[in-house]
């Protein structure tokens, strides 16, 4: 099943949207849940073919490593839990998502794609035309040629809303921020797992810095990010200064891929998982004073 660019109705009770990484219950006033990035790709991968047992390797080639992450088992297994809370799926009974000893796990619900009402109708109108009585052909081509006419009429006031709307539309996007739209551009939300506690790191990541009581981490055997340490420290002070409290992020892991570009990600506790975030930085090194506020 492809999940990229639909939504899916799950057990005949959730509607899951993974553009945009949410749940909603409709057996409960159509509460929206909101999931975290790891939780949500997880989801993703478990309902594409309801009833097989997707391994604990794939599960980390799809959610991590494809993402240029590596994390220890431990991520994998918070993710597992932290979904089960959100779909309300007991662990001795599940109704979703089933742990299959030393293989993996399986999804043992219903995953079908939401129709398109646009397509449904269109499928029920064709159906309609084919079952049309040959004896009703001419009436059925008069209607055809007075819609015709009556399309003919309506088309120029048609376009002259569209492009209406296409102008209003373009308005608010000439007020994007400049912070938003020149000096940090939203990569896209790397799944990077929510500790629900302080706990040590594991041998995969190695602390760097610690910036704003924030602790910064690496992969082990990364490339060294001396020369980005001034830009990750006013970066890491400017979110931190956006999200107080308990919403500051609990760590921050930090990749390099190419020279000139470098990607935080901004991890924050169990309770606001949803709030994590992954931004990736491209700048000339020349402007690291203009980065971050």
């Amino acid at each position: 099943m492809n999940t990229e660019n639909n939504k899916i109705i799950i057990g005949d009770r959730f509607l899951f949207d993974p553009n945009d990484n949410s749940l909603i219950d409709t057996l409960n006033d159509d509460e929206i849940i909101r999931l975290g990035g790891n939780e949500s790709r997880v989801l993703s991968l478990l309902i594409q073919e309801p009833g097989k047992v997707v391994s604990r390797h794939e599960l980390h080639e799809y959610v991590w490593r494809d993402q240029g992450f590596e994390v220890d088992d431990s991520s994998l297994t918070q993710a597992i839990s932290t979904l089960r809370k959100m779909l309300q799926d007991p662990t001795k009974l599940p109704v979703y998502v089933k742990t299959v000893p030393k293989r993996g796990y399986q999804f043992i619900s219903t995953a079908v794609a939401q129709v398109d009402p646009d397509q449904k109708i269109e499928a029920e109108t064709e159906h309609n035309l084919e079952n049309i009585p040959l004896n009703d052909s001419l009436n059925t081509a008069s209607v055809h040629q007075d819609d015709a006419q009556e399309a003919q009429s309506v088309a120029p006031q048609q376009n002259a809303t569209i492009n209406q709307s296409s102008t209003a539309n373009s308005a608010p996007q000439a007020h994007l921020s400049l912070l938003g739209t020149i000096m940090l551009i939203i990569a896209f939300v790397l799944p990077i797992i929510a500790y629900v506690n302080h706990t040590p790191k594991s041998d995969a990541f190695v602390q760097v810095a610690n910036y704003d009581n924030t602790p910064v981490f690496v992969p082990v055997n990364h490339p060294s990010i001396e020369q980005w340490k001034p830009l990750i420290e006013q970066c890491t002070n400017f979110y931190n200064s956006k999200h107080t409290d308990s919403l500051k992020p609990i760590e921050v892991i930090a990749t390099s891929g190419q020279p000139n570009q470098i990607t935080l990600n901004y991890i924050h506790c169990e309770e606001h998982s949803d709030q994590s975030i992954s931004v990736r930085l491209l700048i000339d090194q020349k402007g690291v004073d203009k980065v971050c506020g």
